[in-house]
């Protein structure tokens, strides 16, 4: 493994055919002496056992030789209260996170406004007039969102990507028969609402606090692909009342394309004796 390591910084400088080859060589001598000490494991484990060997050996021995290594959470200290089991430390948890993005947490002007924004956004957004939103899924729009989508971690369900991306073509017309029906009788199934919560610990925080945390939700794979289906239409109607003038939040646009576009207005104004006027401004919160 050492040497792996020491050949792969050697090609990552020097880009050439021998330090690739080396590479190469090293990952192959790594994963062979990987299966020879798995295979030599098994067999020590095979030949250890006897009908004189008890139960709890047995069990220790087979743990040993397990692939998965589960660690243990460290303790949690709320109030001066230390909180070591694992479902006492998931609901505190839950009762953080909860507390953090209710509305309890704002004043009530600012909870109201919010409330009268989205009320006024469904009375101004018909979706039931729109026939690109409301149109019917096809098999098409399933493929390319399982082609967009990224990630391996499953949620509660057990399910991933890659098992929707193989699945026979059976599975894939039942999911279209669901989605189609959520979108005629506007009913979500309730289990696609759970979501998997886990802690991830912030960099130089202390892990024995809440703070220290931050949540990282994993919904339902397959909820997550009708969601992809559905903001892909969202995002294709509002790219057609979109100014052409408009750069933060596009996909390959930024900084560089608006100084390209203001380079070229200004080079146009020049040839043509014309004037250009910009206005500078700075905003701060």
């Amino acid at each position: 493994i050492r040497d792996k390591h020491v050949t792969w910084i050697r090609f990552k400088r020097h880009r050439n055919h021998q330090n690739g080859i080396d590479f190469r060589r090293a990952c192959a001598l790594v994963k062979r002496e990987s299966k020879s000490a798995k295979r030599l494991t098994w067999d020590n484990f095979l030949n250890s056992l006897n009908p004189m060997l008890d139960v709890r050996t047995l069990w220790m021995r087979v743990k040993t030789i397990r692939t998965e290594r589960r660690h243990q959470f460290p303790t949690i200290i709320d109030n001066d209260v230390v909180i070591d089991h694992p479902l006492d430390i998931a609901n505190k948890f839950a009762q953080f996170w909860c507390s953090i993005g209710s509305d309890e947490v704002f004043n009530s002007d600012k909870v109201l406004r919010k409330r009268n924004y989205i009320s006024q956004i469904r009375d101004s957004f018909d979706l039931m007039n729109n026939n690109d939103l409301c149109k019917l899924i096809c098999i098409d729009d399933i493929n390319h969102a399982l082609s967009k989508v990224k990630g391996t971690t499953p949620s509660i369900d057990r399910i991933t990507y890659t098992m929707i991306r193989h699945s026979p073509i059976g599975f894939k017309k039942r999911l279209l028969q669901l989605y189609n029906n959520i979108l005629r009788n506007g009913t979500y199934p309730q289990d696609w609402k759970v979501s998997l919560l886990s802690p991830i610990p912030k960099p130089k925080k202390n892990l024995n606090k809440l703070e220290g945390y931050r949540p990282i939700s994993l919904i339902p794979v397959l909820s997550k692909i009708f969601e992809k289906i559905i903001s892909t239409r969202f995002w294709e109607h509002t790219m057609k009342n979109v100014s052409p003038l408009q750069h933060a939040f596009l996909p390959k646009h930024g900084v560089h394309s608006l100084c390209h576009q203001l380079e070229c207005t200004l080079r146009h104004n020049l040839a043509n004796s014309r004037h250009s006027m910009v206005l500078s401004q700075t905003m701060t919160l």
